[in-house]
């Protein structure tokens, strides 16, 4: 059996003075590592498989499932600011259009 205590002290992702401890949870689908970064929730599908296979350390595991984590806040950020300078571009550009004589 999985010790999620134990994974998810594994999975914890320290950052300066930040501390990123995910919360292990089993669905139908899989099983999720589930982060709150910066007020953003991010869930990782993890697999065991390889873990228990012996194809990889528990370290190398927890790295590039760390990394996964990361990846996705990193995307989520850059497409929410990608949004809003397009936004601010098209109010922009409407007061241009509004400004004409």
């Amino acid at each position: 059996m999985i010790d999620f205590e134990l994974l998810s002290s594994a999975l914890t992702i320290v950052h300066g003075n930040d501390i990123y401890k995910p919360i292990i949870r089993r669905r139908p689908d899989g099983i999720f590592a589930e982060y709150c970064i910066g007020g953003v929730n991010i869930a990782v599908m993890i697999s065991m498989f390889d873990l228990r296979e012996g194809r990889m350390s528990l370290e190398e595991y927890t790295r590039l499932a760390r990394k996964r984590a990361l990846f996705e806040y990193m995307n989520f950020v850059e497409n929410e600011r990608d949004k809003e300078w397009s936004n601010a571009y098209m109010q922009w550009k409407k007061e241009q259009e509004d400004n004409k004589c």
